[in-house]
């Protein structure tokens, strides 16, 4: 095989790759996990959860849908101490959850929240698009020292988090930070791109077909 075949056939895989990928919709950047003292670098949505009030113990699923969150199953609202955030602790009423998810109402590219547990505990973050594991990353917890710590995902596309702990499943969530939404083509839009991309795809192959043969005479 010359030199020229072997480009041909390198564009052609290239090309390949990148239509599955399209056409999937499978990340192929590598995400960064982020687990620092401020989150975002420049958040465009901060959701305190003082923007709407609820007497301590409400149960929060959709309640936050204008701001761009959902809890799954649920989150409870707890004003402690003198402020809102949400949490799965309300004695005697609801059981601890062993996981827990914050679900985006559009895709993100990066997010990130405060999130603390009981002593000791560590946390696993997954990403995930379309019900799909994207990126998972765990990170220390409930320290002391990691009060007010942030936790998210960036440079990679996603539309929850799922968050789970290995010890005694207590957590506050708060401070939710957004980077911006991400607009998401028509299903229309993804139609004439792919079939645009096969195109191209066809083109390549009839144009080597020529090559080749023009080699052989």
């Amino acid at each position: 095989m010359n030199i020229r075949a072997k480009n041909h056939q390198a564009h052609r895989i290239i090309l390949a790759i990148g239509l599955v990928t399209f056409l999937t919709g499978i990340p192929i950047a590598q995400a960064d996990f982020i687990q620092n003292s401020f989150g975002l670098s420049d958040p465009h949505t901060t959701i305190t959860f003082d923007e709407h009030i609820f007497p301590s113990g409400t149960v929060i699923t959709n309640q936050y849908a204008d701001l761009g969150v959902n809890f799954s199953p649920f989150a409870i609202y707890d004003p402690y101490p003198g402020m809102g955030n949400v949490s799965d602790f309300m004695p005697h009423i609801y059981p601890y959850m062993w996981g827990q998810q914050i679900q985006f109402t559009s895709p993100q590219t990066e997010a990130a929240f405060t999130f603390q547990s009981s002593d000791g505990a560590v946390g696993t973050f997954q990403a995930l698009l379309n019900n799909i594991v994207v990126e998972t990353a765990s990170a220390p917890v409930g320290n002391y020292s990691l009060l007010n710590y942030f936790y998210g995902f960036s440079n990679i596309k996603f539309d929850a988090i799922s968050i789970s702990t290995n010890d005694w499943p207590a957590w506050i969530i708060d401070d939710i930070q957004l980077a911006s939404d991400v607009s998401v083509p028509e299903p229309e839009t993804y139609l004439l791109m792919g079939v645009g991309l096969l195109g191209i795809f066809a083109v390549r192959n009839h144009t080597d077909w020529v090559l080749s043969r023009q080699a052989a005479v």
